[in-house]
């Protein structure tokens, strides 16, 4: 799927001073690097400031369990031909 991008991937071997830390943590915490976070590289902080997001959306307290939460996250993915 990556070479499908637009925005050019950060791999974990081109990650500077402020990426490295952010891709250690992704990849201990998920087991690799995720594609969105690869293309939102470019700028570290948008890019944590997504994934505090994403964390806070996912676990945080809310009226849905995070199956559904999931769920729907693929099925919006799906519905915008976008390898989730």
């Amino acid at each position: 799927m990556a070479d499908k991008m637009r925005i050019k991937r950060i791999d974990p071997d081109e990650a500077g001073e402020a990426l490295k830390p952010l891709y250690e943590e992704i990849i201990a915490k998920r087991g690799r690097l995720w594609n969105i976070y690869a293309a939102q590289a470019h700028l570290p902080g948008v890019m944590k400031a997504h994934l505090d997001f994403y964390m806070k959306l996912m676990f945080g307290a809310g009226g849905l369990p995070r199956y559904m939460r999931e769920l729907i996250g693929c099925y919006v993915s799906f519905l915008n031909r976008c390898a989730y």
